[in-house]
């Protein structure tokens, strides 16, 4: 029976996630939850693309697989919409590069690939939105 996954990491990363003094009133969410306009800051770690080889063996697997992830923060002026996105994203990479195991059997976990998306809300206000991805590699027994 495996003991990891990506259930096990996104739930491991949410806890270290939400105990950063730097994500301080970031809601952290481990599903695409539906979103209330009042929120401010957050963040989505989101679906999971896998791939799984079976040990020669059988005895474990590695597992390699990406979490796509989501930080938004709106603000109801432009000038610090993007630099505190940016500020978020870099508290995430902070948290990987610390306890980049998450959990025991994790061999590593890397921010890649990301992307920054600016707009303007209804209201008027501003909102910087930071695509990325977590890949991970996993050895479950």
């Amino acid at each position: 029976m495996a003991t990891t996954g990506p259930r096990v990491v996104k739930a491991a990363l949410k806890t270290l996630l939400v105990a950063k003094p730097a994500l301080s009133g970031v809601d952290v969410f481990t599903y695409t939850a539906k979103l209330e306009e009042q929120m401010r800051e957050f963040l989505i770690l989101g679906n999971v693309d896998a791939d799984v080889e079976p040990n020669a063996m059988g005895f474990s697997t590695l597992s390699e697989y990406t979490i796509d992830c989501h930080s938004v923060v709106r603000q109801p002026e432009p000038d610090d919409t993007a630099d505190r996105a940016w500020a978020v994203l870099d508290a995430v990479a902070e948290v990987l590069i610390a306890n980049y195991t998450a959990t025991g059997n994790v061999l590593d976990a890397n921010l890649t690939k990301w992307t920054i998306d600016e707009t303007v809300d209804p209201d008027g206000g501003r909102r910087a939105t930071i695509t990325f991805e977590i890949r991970v590699r996993d050895l479950s027994a």
